[in-house]
């Protein structure tokens, strides 16, 4: 929205939709208390920082970042312990409604290269609300992310069927089928016909 001229393809990763609560099928009272509980759990790990607890366990990470090789598992648990991305975290789940309403005006982005990669297993348990089957979720996730293709006429929709959201990128395998694709969208961006102006000859 801020610069559509400098956005030469996009990669999307197990990718939000502005149209995912809804579809999903939460009531305002569930999405409200899933937000709620994300806040809550960040706030106390806030609050855990401050009296040094996480220098000995942190629950944001704890059984999380055994997949990772070892020198990026420090630099997860150094990150996660930082106010900044403690705040960072707060400030998106804040501003989820307002990206969602703005992702949303956009009906087309012509024919800039997109590839959205979709994981096709089902959430780890204790993520959505109860009464929320997270099958069906993930069966929603799917199909919002072939429309999300569907925004370029040079979309392409890829499935991942050993990945859940996040082993889409802590499992090795999985990352490693996922990252052809990020190259692929970067290939196709440097490939796309440069604007005329950008072969106007450079004025002296």
């Amino acid at each position: 929205e801020r610069d559509p001229d400098d956005v030469a393809g996009l990669e999307l990763l197990d990718a939000s939709h502005p149209a995912q609560n809804a579809r999903h099928g939460l009531t305002k009272q569930q999405r409200d208390d899933l937000m709620s509980s994300v806040e809550t759990q960040i706030t106390v790990v806030k609050w855990l920082k401050r009296f040094g607890v996480l220098e000995v366990f942190n629950p944001l990470t704890a059984g999380d970042l055994q997949s990772y090789p070892e020198d990026v598992r420090g630099q997860l648990e150094y990150l996660s312990k930082q106010s900044a991305s403690l705040d960072t975290a707060l400030l998106e789940i804040a501003g989820f409604d307002k990206a969602a309403e703005q992702a949303a005006q956009n009906k087309s982005l012509g024919d800039r290269p997109i590839i959205v990669v979709s994981a096709t297993e089902p959430m780890q348990d204790g993520i959505l609300p109860e009464g929320v089957s997270k099958e069906k979720a993930q069966a929603s996730f799917v199909k919002l992310h072939e429309e999300i293709t569907g925004l370029s006429t040079n979309g392409k929709h890829i499935r991942i069927e050993t990945a859940n959201h996040m082993s889409l990128i802590t499992n090795k395998d999985n990352a490693e089928k996922a990252v052809p694709y990020i190259i692929e969208v970067v290939q196709q961006a440097a490939n796309r016909k440069k604007p005329i102006d950008s072969e106007s000859p450079t004025k002296p």
